[in-house]
C-alpha cells in the first residue's frame, strides 16, 4: 500500500511538473512570437534591399548616360577646335 509520504511526494513532483510545463508553453509562446516578428523585419530588410538595388542600377544608367553626353560633346568640343 502506498503511504501518505508517498503520495504527497508524487502530489509535489507533478505540481513541479506542471510549473515547469507553464513556463515552457510561455517560453514557446515567446519564441513564436519572436519568430513572427523576425521574419516580418526579414521581409521589410528584403524589401529595402531590393529598393536599394533598383535605385542604384538606375542610378548607373544616369551616371553612364551622362558620361556618354559629355564623351560626346568633348569629342565635339576637339573636333571644332581643329577645323
Amino acid at each position: 500500500m502506498i503511504d501518505s509520504a508517498t503520495v504527497t511526494n508524487l502530489q509535489q513532483n507533478l505540481e513541479g511538473l506542471q510549473t515547469a510545463n507553464t513556463l515552457m508553453k510561455e517560453d514557446i509562446r515567446i519564441a513564436k512570437s519572436n519568430i513572427v516578428q523576425l521574419q516580418q523585419e526579414n521581409l521589410t530588410l528584403r524589401r529595402d534591399k531590393e529598393t536599394l538595388l533598383d535605385e542604384h542600377h538606375r542610378q548607373m544608367q544616369v551616371n553612364v548616360i551622362n558620361t556618354n553626353v559629355i564623351l560626346a560633346i568633348t569629342a565635339m568640343v576637339v573636333v571644332v577646335q581643329e577645323t
